[in-house]
C-alpha cells in the first residue's frame, strides 16, 4: 500500500495518504469509489488511518453482513483480509494531544466527533504540509472540512450527499 507518489497541484509530491474508515472500507467492498481509492493507494508512500478506523470497518463489514449485502462467510472472508492487511497502515494512536485538537476542530469546523478525530490524525500525519498530504472520505461534510484545512481530497470532487 505505501508506493510511488503523486503531483500535487503546486508540483509538490503528495507522498502521504489518510484514509477514514468510508475510505478504508472501499479497499475490501466493492462499491462506488472503490477505483479512485485504489489508486490513492498505488500513489501513496505512506498511508494511515486512526485506531478507531479498526472499529468502524470492521462495523461497516457487520452491517453490510446484517443488511443483505454480504453473506456470513464473505463478511468473514473480507474481515480476515482487513486484519491481514492492516499492519501495512500506519496506524495513528488517539492520545491526549489529539483528543485536544479534535475537541478544538468541532467549534471551528461542523464536525462531529468521530470525524474531529480523523482529521486531527490526518493533520498529525501532515505536519504542517496538508496540501502535501491527500485526505480520503466519502462523507461530504467531513470531505469539505478537509478541504477548509487544505488537504487534497480524494475524491477530487465532494462527494454526493446521502
Amino acid at each position: 500500500m505505501r508506493t510511488g507518489g503523486r503531483a500535487a497541484p503546486g508540483g509538490e509530491t503528495l507522498l502521504r495518504t489518510y484514509l477514514d474508515s468510508s475510505a478504508l472500507v472501499k479497499v475490501f467492498i466493492a462499491e462506488p469509489g472503490r477505483d479512485t481509492v485504489l489508486q490513492a493507494l498505488t500513489e501513496a508512500a505512506i498511508v494511515a488511518t486512526c485506531r478507531m478506523s479498526y472499529v468502524e470497518v470492521h462495523g461497516a463489514l457487520a452491517r453490510a453482513r446484517r443488511e443483505g449485502r454480504a453473506t456470513r462467510t464473505h463478511a468473514l472472508q473480507v474481515a480476515r483480509e482487513f486484519d491481514r492487511r492492516w499492519a501495512q497502515l500506519l496506524v495513528l494512536e488517539i492520545d491526549d494531544a489529539l483528543t485536544t485538537e479534535a475537541g478544538a476542530l468541532v467549534y471551528d469546523l461542523p464536525l462531529r466527533a468521530a470525524d474531529a478525530i480523523h482529521l486531527a490524525c490526518a493533520r498529525a500525519l501532515a505536519g504542517g504540509r496538508t496540501s502535501e498530504t491527500s485526505f480520503a472520505c466519502w462523507d461530504r461534510r467531513l470531505w469539505h472540512a478537509a478541504v477548509a484545512l487544505g488537504f487534497a481530497p480524494v475524491p477530487a470532487a465532494a462527494p454526493a450527499a446521502p
